[in-house]
């Protein structure tokens, strides 16, 4: 068997199980829903496995361009499943907004969506959920996936350049983008440039943020580098 199927066959054994933990024909089951192919796959899956009464949450905004209801309604129906769709709009966003921060555990950009569609599960008594989340970065579906590739290639036909990138980047970028560019132009390899690219803030950077229980060098290698 080649790796390719192995990789497949593995994954396909950890989705169902998953599945199966949250989904039962005699209970309610749920699923942050947005109607794509991670959370659509998803829906796909637990519903082959008889789950019960499926329930699967859609946080939308008053913006046309943005909304994602239309779609998410479309395979909801097409599933069968019941479907709840929180509405948002700016001014909502902008009062709640410092609930939304307290309740992070950390930065992330997901947050406000993260936010409300679990208040819309708690409201209706739904204990676990599966979501999509990760699935891009599981099988690098974000055009970022390919340009990290490309940018190691570079910095290794460049070689001694990509410090000279990096100081360049302090001087014409604002401060959050250089960081990232000079912590990729310091050792320009895959997983400097996942971080470059994904992350929110750069080690250096979270030295700087975290308190002094975790500025001991072993415990920062640790849980940062």
């Amino acid at each position: 068997m080649s790796m390719k199927r192995r990789c497949v066959n593995g994954y396909a054994r950890r989705w169902k199980t998953a599945c199966a933990r949250t989904s039962s024909p005699t209970s309610r089951s749920g699923c942050f829903f947005r109607g794509g192919i991670d959370s659509g796959a998803i829906v796909s899956l637990a519903r082959a496995m008889n789950a019960g009464d499926l329930q699967a949450y859609t946080v939308v905004v008053n913006e046309a361009a943005y909304s994602e209801e239309a779609l998410a309604r479309t395979v909801a129906e097409r599933f069968g499943i019941t479907h709840h769709v929180l509405r948002l709009d700016a001014g909502r966003i902008g009062r709640d907004l410092d609930a939304i921060v307290g309740a992070f555990d950390q930065p992330t950009a997901d947050a406000v969506n993260s936010y409300y569609v679990s208040q819309a599960v708690a409201s209706t008594g739904v204990k676990a959920v599966l979501s999509g989340v990760g699935g891009d970065e599981l099988f690098g579906g974000y055009p970022s996936f390919e340009r990290i590739p490309a940018g190691v290639a570079v910095g290794k036909a460049i070689g001694p350049l990509m410090r000279v990138t990096g100081a360049a980047a302090r001087l014409a970028l604002p401060e959050w983008r250089a960081a990232k560019v000079s912590h990729f132009a310091r050792a320009p390899y895959l997983e400097s440039g996942y971080r470059a690219l994904r992350g929110l803030f750069m080690p250096d950077e979270i030295l700087n943020l975290i308190g002094p229980a975790l500025r001991d060098p072993a415990t920062y290698i640790r849980h940062f580098i």
